[in-house]
């Protein structure tokens, strides 16, 4: 026993001595490793490290020949922006390239994100692109056809080279994972681009700088994001845009969000009709449109908000119709000649109005069918909301000799043809 007791002082010393060794290096590989990183970084933040070595990889493995296409780059660098920033694999004066070697798209700039699993078995798989400063455009053409237009292709009145590479782009994005090692490309960004929307069958163009763009895979279709400020004459719009093509049935839907768009703005930069031009009050909400494989309209949907402002219509209110606040919801065929209005509530103060109906254009002009009902409205404003062409003796007669108490409630409905709207 006593021979047992005097051995444990030994083997606890010499554990005791192996701990502090493997404490000793455990501390001075953390501090190489400091040290490497923090040399790193230094040199990284003196400015980009050459990767020309990396420039065959990634241009083999951004070719799109089943379109004809591929990238070719000028350079590859590594740069660092900072502690809170990550490492980035930049593309130096990349180019999309025909089989004739026609530039298509240049990007002085580009990003990539690339495959770690891929990497550990020695291939170079980007599984993302990001792009700075690209020029996008979307056109709406005189038929009612959309046509998207990229880079330098999107001064292509043809369209045809811009949708030869966005067709190759979400081909790519929007096929199948080849495998774990090959997820393939994934995910495309473009930061601070300048949008152009060219209506062709309005014959008005808007812009919008510092635009940003994301179109990525997901489970059975593809998925996009656009977020700008729209030029609007004096006043600059928040429109942001979110949709999602389905593969399997081939259709898209997408919603657009918008807030305080000032209609007067509108009417005062594109002409715009006299009604438009009243609307002197901010405007946000939503637009859900549903598209078929032509990108032709399915369905279009409206849920609106307003105020608060005023409603200006000499030849039918005496005076602006103030707005505390206005909703509206409704749909809009998919030929755009009828408007389905399901409900759109105004307020001010205790006055209330809400209106549903349809508003139809046929051949002949503007079809009216629309119920409304009024509440709580003082006979003293009685004035401002009669128009003064309708029974003028009758408004005459009721404004001169009533001015005291309250309207609890009116309904009425009013449906008017287009032969008699244009009497």
């Amino acid at each position: 026993m006593g021979g047992q007791d005097a051995v444990r002082p030994k083997r606890s010393g010499a554990i005791g001595l192996a701990g502090k060794v493997v404490l000793h290096l455990v501390a001075a590989l953390v501090s190489a490793g400091a040290i490497i990183v923090a040399a790193a970084a230094w040199r990284l933040s003196q400015g980009p490290i050459s990767l020309a070595y990396l420039t065959p990889y990634l241009q083999e493995a951004m070719q799109f020949r089943e379109a004809g296409l591929r990238i070719t780059l000028s350079d590859t660098i590594l740069t660092w922006a900072g502690w809170d920033r990550t490492l980035d694999i930049r593309a130096m004066n990349a180019r999309v390239v025909d089989q004739s070697g026609a530039s298509l798209i240049r990007v002085p700039v580009m990003s990539f994100g690339l495959s770690a699993r891929a990497l550990l078995r020695g291939r170079i798989v980007p599984t993302s692109i990001s792009i700075v400063g690209l020029e996008l455009r979307l056109r709406r053409m005189a038929d009612g056809g959309i046509d998207f237009g990229l880079g330098e292709a999107a001064a292509d009145e043809s369209g045809q080279e811009s949708d030869a590479v966005l067709a190759a782009l979400l081909d790519v994005i929007g096929g199948a994972r080849q495998g774990d090692d090959d997820p393939g490309l994934s995910r495309i960004r473009v930061v601070d681009a300048e949008f152009t929307f060219d209506d062709r069958m309005l014959g008005r163009e808007w812009y919008a700088k510092e635009a940003n763009l994301v179109v990525s895979r997901d489970l059975g279709g593809i998925r996009g994001s656009l977020d700008l400020a729209l030029e609007l004459g004096k006043q600059t719009a928040l429109v942001s845009a979110h949709g999602r093509f389905d593969r399997a049935s081939l259709t898209t839907g997408i919603e657009i969000r918008f807030a305080d768009i000032e209609p007067a703005s509108l009417a005062e930069q594109f002409g715009s009709p006299d009604w438009l031009a009243a609307l002197r009050l901010p405007v946000s909400g939503s637009i859900d449109l549903g598209l078929d494989s032509e990108l032709r309209l399915l369905r279009m949907a409206y849920d609106l908000s307003a105020g608060p402002g005023v409603v200006d219509l000499p030849e039918v209110f005496a005076k602006p119709m103030p707005i505390e606040s206005a909703a509206a919801r409704g749909h809009v065929s998919p030929s755009l000649d009828s408007i389905r209005l399901d409900s759109l509530r105004l307020t001010d103060r205790d006055l209330s109005i809400a209106v549903n109906g349809k508003i139809d254009r046929v051949e002949a002009g503007v079809a009216l069918d629309l119920s409304g009902n009024l509440q709580n409205l003082p006979v003293s404003r009685l004035s401002h909301y009669w128009p003064p062409d309708v029974a003028k003796d009758a408004r005459e007669w009721v404004v001169k000799r009533l001015d005291g108490g309250r309207i609890r409630e009116v309904k009425c409905r009013v449906q008017l043809t287009a032969k008699s709207l244009s009497a």
